[in-house]
């Protein structure tokens, strides 16, 4: 129900309560898009339309805001349960739902340059402060979120935003009131609590996560986010700060470094050891019902996520395991298995003319950084495996995209982890059988290891759905036969499997 008062209503068709009804009747129930495009160029014409009685204003935007949440859950499900959306398709929905996140996060954000602008004459709309300040949070956490799905660059505007609401909830002494954030949530919020939320999903390697486990992150921070610490002071529990005037994202505290008054310290809190209980129960098969993920998803799945968040919540953070140079070195890149297991078997002779150019700008031990200007396609993903041969290298190695991120430039950034800087091809052959009803590209294999290690395995790549722990294969490299038991499958890819065998003994 409108609760409107004033003297005069702007020149604006959603300035009078019966025809704002009207419209939002009017919007089309069977089309998500259409429906989030009409909230989204409503709110926008709200925002640039002045004269609005400040308790006007906020309700029009929480009647759009509300109006908007089906259609917006229903688009969001539609982007992430499809795996290989059309290019035009995809830009479309992305679009249309973070366009939708910031126009509104901007609506509300008005609404306190209003209150503020306006001083003691709006001091009735004080107490809708701690739920209005939240809720601006929540809007730059969903904006967080869509950029992410896309490995965008995250705008310093955001982190301007979330400063000064953060610390104008702190001056006003409500930043942990808590308060129900719409008439039908599950339970209350705070501005502390939601700055806690977007705060923690910022520091977890989003950029090494596929859509779905980004989903699955963002819902878990959320199950969590009770046991997170923000504080003005640092603590053992705050391992990453963040300072509300410099307009940066959080980064980690390091030893004996220059605090601020400015800066607030966060981490895990006591969410860590309840992420360690959880991961031990969805080991054992079972994801329990008290955690809404939204939908349903495998425990292996959901146990992936675990283990990679429980990386950034510990407080004995990682520490990288090889030492990264900064350098310029020129590689050559094709991808997908049966292309870079094609170009091994002739040497690589017919591919090099179809590899890609990249330029990685640092390189350790351990893979590359590169900086990609232009891809041929959309292929470039979380895990898509790589084919590389740096400028002057006498060898194809192997790798897999573990990061990925796009600059406002729209170029992308990738961290490659090498599992090997050479990647010698071999014939595989079920020990015992024939493989002539076996396509040639299940019987060709990349050996990644140069020998046997302590426990006298070695690890292949294979082609997706190859591995099984029963099967043993006849190994033909170099022109000598070797019999490989199944030891463990490493990884699953798309397109490929990743495992060790054990060489247990040279084929007769």
């Amino acid at each position: 129900m409108f609760n409107w008062f004033g003297r005069g209503k702007p020149d604006h068709p959603l300035a009078d309560a019966k025809q704002a009804r009207k419209l939002l009747s009017e919007l089309p129930a069977d089309d998500a898009f259409k429906a989030l495009e009409d909230i989204y160029y409503w709110i926008k014409s709200l925002n640039a339309t002045p004269g609005f009685n400040l308790l006007h204003r906020y309700e029009i935007v929480d009647m759009l805001d509300q109006a908007a949440r089906p259609y917006q859950r229903k688009l969001a499900k539609g982007y992430l349960s499809t795996p290989r959306l059309q290019k035009l398709q995809e830009s479309r929905m992305w679009n249309t739902e973070f366009e939708f996140w910031r126009e509104l996060g901007q609506a509300y954000l008005q609404c306190l340059d209003q209150f503020i602008a306006e001083g003691r004459r709006a001091e009735s709309f004080r107490p809708l402060l701690p739920a209005l300040c939240a809720r601006i949070v929540r809007t730059l956490n969903l904006q967080m979120k869509w950029v992410l799905l896309r490995y965008g660059a995250l705008d310093e505007e955001l982190w301007r935003i979330l400063g000064r609401v953060y610390r104008y909830a702190e001056e006003g002494g409500f930043e942990r009131q808590e308060v129900r954030l719409y008439p039908r949530s599950s339970g209350n919020s705070s501005v502390h609590r939601e700055t806690k939320k977007l705060l923690m999903l910022s520091i977890s390697s989003a950029d090494s996560l596929l859509p779905v486990t980004l989903e699955i992150s963002e819902r878990i921070v959320s199950h969590f986010a009770n046991f997170f610490s923000l504080e003005r002071t640092p603590g053992t529990e705050c391992n990453y700060f963040f300072d509300l005037n410099m307009g940066a994202a959080p980064s980690r505290l390091v030893k004996d470094m220059t605090l601020a008054p400015s800066m607030r310290f966060f981490g895990a809190g006591s969410a860590y050891e309840e992420l360690e209980k959880l991961s031990s129960q969805v080991a054992q098969g079972a994801v329990p019902p008290e955690l809404d993920l939204g939908a349903s998803y495998s425990p292996s799945v959901v146990l992936e996520v675990l283990l990679h968040l429980s990386q950034y919540w510990t407080q004995n953070l990682i520490v990288r395991g090889h030492e990264r140079r900064k350098t310029m070195v020129r590689l050559s890149v094709v991808h997908g298995f049966i292309e870079i297991i094609g170009m091994l078997a002739d040497g690589g002779a017919t591919h090099d003319g179809n590899a890609e150019s990249w330029v990685a700008n640092n390189v350790s031990e351990g893979g590359y950084g590169a900086v990609i200007q232009q891809v041929q396609g959309d292929w470039v993903k979380i895990g898509s495996l790589l084919g590389i041969k740096p400028e002057g290298g006498a060898h194809w190695g192997v790798g897999v995209v573990r990061r990925l991120a796009r600059d406002n430039q729209q170029r992308i950034y990738v961290g490659i982890q090498a599992l090997a800087k050479a990647a010698i091809p071999v014939r595989l052959q079920p020990l015992g059988g024939a493989m002539s009803a076996v396509s040639e590209a299940y019987r060709l294999a990349m050996l990644l290891s140069s020998s046997p290690d302590s426990a006298g395995e070695i690890t292949l790549l294979l082609k997706e759905a190859t591995f099984s722990p029963t099967h043993q294969f006849e190994m033909l490299v170099s022109g000598k036969e070797y019999v490989l038991s199944p030891a463990k499958l490493l990884e699953e890819g798309e397109d490929y499997d990743l495992a060790k065998y054990r060489v247990s003994q040279r084929a007769s």
